[in-house]
């Protein structure tokens, strides 16, 4: 659980610029896979436990990308993550997620 903590991603806008992004149509669905090197458009919150994993505004690095670290059961039951609105759902494995597209 603590490995959570080890890394930070970066905040490359504000989780209000990157909403912006989104309400305007500047993003793009891409699979969970894909996210490394891109800036997140918005939360990826598993619930349980409700804490996100992904802030809107973060780059994505490998070590910060959602999924790294999850646990075996976990990615076997699917078990699912929903954005902060219901317009894009992200599966842990292999799923899409809104995210700006590269400046």
């Amino acid at each position: 659980m603590f490995r959570a903590f080890e890394v930070l991603p970066k905040m490359m806008v504000t989780p209000y610029a990157a909403f912006q992004k989104e309400l305007h149509g500047q993003t793009e669905e891409i699979y969970l896979e894909e996210m490394v090197g891109r800036v997140n458009a918005n939360m990826i919150l598993p619930y349980p436990p409700g804490v996100p994993l992904v802030m809107p505004g973060e780059m994505i690095t490998e070590e910060s990308r959602p999924g790294a670290g999850v646990p075996a059961d976990a990615v076997r039951n699917r078990r699912t993550t929903r954005a902060s609105k219901p317009i894009s759902t992200a599966h842990i494995v292999r799923r899409m997620v809104a995210t700006p597209l590269r400046c």
